[in-house]
């Protein structure tokens, strides 16, 4: 497992950093990834809590799921790539703490409500194994929209979504960021200098999710998402943070 660098930051700041209204708890995050067929990005004591995450293949594989919580642990992304290649998952891991909200669908799409809190990650399970993720994102979905949903869409009936969810006053400047590429594979999402991501998600037009990678300046700074074909959608849930160079 790769060691994650921790955001700088600190606890005493008691001021939120573009917005400057109180904040009571302030977020620190770090980055960490494993590399198997089924891989577990899992977080370390201190930042325990795995808001979501990302992944990719060198082989750019389909996923069958890609998660936090396991579903049902806090500590780890879990990724499971399709066939006998490997791949890397990737978690964000933070220092405040939320709850997994899990929902079955025997359809092929299924989301998952907060209930007034925001999701800030989330992740989809196809229950056939040979199953392949086509979307996985927030909702509502458009850039600026405060994250209350997480759906996801396997091409096979039968899938989970996981949304984490947390209040509102710890995560209080939590946004959707989304970016289209309609004649392409590929598509990333920023956030601004003082956010961090803390999850990644995609829509395929078509085909399959094939990766939901962080990239940028800084490791929790932007998600660049890949599709098996044309028109694709990233999505990066940004949260007031710091990111690292």
């Amino acid at each position: 497992m790769k060691t994650g660098t921790l955001i700088a930051g600190s606890v005493a700041l008691a001021t939120s950093f573009s917005t400057g209204h109180a904040s009571a708890q302030i977020l620190e995050c770090l980055l960490e990834s494993d590399t198997a067929n089924v891989a577990e990005a899992i977080c370390p004591a201190g930042h325990a809590f795995a808001t979501g995450g990302g992944f990719w293949s060198a082989s750019a594989a389909a996923v069958n799921y890609a998660a936090p919580a396991g579903p049902f642990v806090a500590d780890l992304y879990e990724v499971d790539f399709i066939g006998a290649g490997s791949g890397v998952a990737m978690a964000t891991c933070c220092n405040l703490s939320a709850g997994p909200t899990v929902v079955y669908s025997a359809t092929n799409v299924a989301t998952a409500s907060c209930n007034g809190k925001v999701a800030v990650g989330g992740g989809g399970y196809c229950q056939d194994p040979a199953g392949r993720l086509t979307f996985s994102h927030p909702l509502p979905f458009s850039t600026g929209s405060t994250p209350t949903q997480w759906t996801a869409r396997c091409n096979t009936p039968g899938v989970w979504a996981v949304a984490n969810c947390t209040i509102q006053d710890a995560y209080d400047t939590c946004r959707v960021k989304r970016t289209v590429n309609a004649s392409g594979k590929t598509a990333v999402a920023t956030c601004f200098d003082d956010e961090v991501v803390t999850s990644g998600g995609a829509w395929c037009a078509t085909g399959s999710i094939r990766g939901m990678n962080y990239s940028g300046i800084g490791p929790l700074n932007q998600i660049s998402a890949g599709c098996s074909t044309n028109d694709t959608h990233a999505f990066a849930v940004c949260c007031e943070g710091f990111a690292v160079d």
